[in-house]
């Protein structure tokens, strides 16, 4: 008599184990283990995210705002950090705060950064190179012509 690869020699069938790859298709294993490390990478961000401390007073942003609308309308950046001082802001935050609205505010104030010059530096340089390659492929066909007439 021959056994069965399930029964038992007492003859009581016994359950064989099977494993989640002899059940699912190689395929879904995949998409599952990558399921599950992706969800291992957003609980890790979120971890991340919990260490992070918000550095900026949420009441830095009216005072930037303020400052910013005070620097337009041409009051001294002294005055205006004297002004954010006498109203309580320590004096290193009150230079922050001027420093960041006069960031924000170099445009409508017209003032002129290096970064403005050299953007336009660049814009007539590569302006430039573009006239000159121009000019040597309308040399080039001249030359093309002149040649063509010449030995035609």
């Amino acid at each position: 008599m021959s056994e069965a690869p399930n029964d038992h020699p007492s003859g009581t069938p016994q359950a064989t184990e099977r494993t989640p790859a002899a059940v699912l298709p190689e395929e879904s294993t995949s998409s599952i283990r990558e399921d599950a490390a992706e969800a291992a990478d957003v609980a890790e961000r979120a971890a991340s995210l919990e260490s992070v401390v918000d550095d900026l007073l949420p009441e830095r942003e009216p005072a930037v705002e303020w400052a910013a609308e005070e620097l337009l309308r041409e009051r001294p950046f002294d005055e205006v950090i004297a002004d954010l001082t006498n109203r309580g802001w320590p004096p290193e935050q009150a230079d922050a705060i001027v420093e960041e609205a006069r960031e924000a505010t170099r445009r409508e104030r017209g003032v002129r950064t290096r970064e403005d010059v050299l953007r336009s530096a660049e814009q007539r340089y590569q302006r430039s190179l573009r006239f000159i390659r121009l000019m040597i492929i309308v040399a080039i066909a001249v030359v093309f012509i002149i040649l063509v007439r010449f030995f035609g």
